[in-house]
């Protein structure tokens, strides 16, 4: 009986020490892996004093930082910028062509007209001077409001 207790107790200290060694070279070959980082930074607290410990810490965290190079700069404008200045000049154009060349563009009023386009303006957020335009050119010169637009008036609700 005392042979076999020696023998659970023997191997006991035996599976401890090689769980001892398991883990410590589990962990050197951690620190090994990772570049020893957290082993530095342990050395570094470790080999300090209270007064240079701040230093030391920055040292150190400077030393295991990765390097990032600056980002390249950029050459143009972004793609966004472009496009949103190639439609600011496009909207300014098309503002400046419509103004040069309809000077009396609301001299007809005709109410159903104005009805129609409005209520198209609104749903679509074109520009209502555009769609009264549009909308005046369907009806033939000779018409009258209520004969020449019944495409126009069959839009409204």
């Amino acid at each position: 009986m005392a042979m076999r207790a020696a023998l659970v107790l023997g191997r006991r200290e035996l599976f401890a020490g090689v769980r001892q060694l398991r883990t410590s070279a589990a962990n050197a070959a951690c620190s090994t892996s990772e570049g020893s980082s957290v082993a530095a930074m342990v050395k570094a607290v470790n080999e300090s004093s209270g007064s240079s410990l701040l230093s030391n810490l920055k040292s150190a965290q400077a030393k295991l930082q990765p390097y990032y190079p600056d980002p390249a700069a950029s050459a143009g404008y972004s793609f966004q910028a472009k496009l949103a200045l190639f439609g600011v000049i496009s909207w300014t154009l098309y503002r400046l062509d419509t103004q040069a060349r309809a000077h009396q563009w609301i001299v007809d009023l005709s109410l159903d007209v104005l009805q129609a386009a409005w209520y198209v303006s609104f749903l679509s957020l074109i520009p209502f001077r555009s769609v009264f335009v549009a909308l005046r050119g369907l009806a033939p010169h000779t018409s009258t409001p209520l004969t020449g637009l019944r495409t126009a008036i069959n839009i409204k609700p």
